[in-house]
């Protein structure tokens, strides 16, 4: 009998967490979208597969479109040439990989400000 399978599970839920955090954080200062159009999240294979199960219909009536890369580090040599017009809006990573991303100047900062803030529960800001 393994543990792989629950393994598995804790870490695609932790995954998802952290994905739907992004999202969150970076959905209401995203400029405004055409209707119909998508969130473009850029994921590996295993953040991607999860994001697909766990956001089937999309995040508050915005579809994603899940772009898989290879890993974390072709989604930053992908992030040094890629158009603006091409750049995903969410990148499903690990979070101790966000301050690299922001000092080689991959990705926004984005401020938490306060009412940005209360659209989390403290225990989600407490990393911040």
């Amino acid at each position: 009998m393994s543990t792989l399978p629950g393994l598995q599970r804790l870490t695609a839920g932790a995954a998802a967490v952290t994905v739907v955090a992004g999202i969150a954080l970076i959905a209401p200062v995203t400029p405004a979208r055409a209707a119909g159009s998508s969130l473009v999240v850029w994921a590996d294979q295993i953040r991607a597969d999860v994001l697909k199960q766990e956001f089937p219909k999309g995040f508050r009536g915005t579809k994603l479109k899940i772009v898989v890369k290879e890993s974390l580090a072709s989604i930053k040599d992908d992030l040094k040439t890629v158009k603006a017009a091409d750049a995903p809006d969410v990148i499903a990573a690990e979070h101790d990989s966000t301050g690299e991303l922001v000092n080689a100047k991959l990705v926004r900062r984005i401020s938490m400000t306060k009412p940005l803030a209360s659209l989390f529960p403290s225990n989600v800001l407490a990393g911040f």
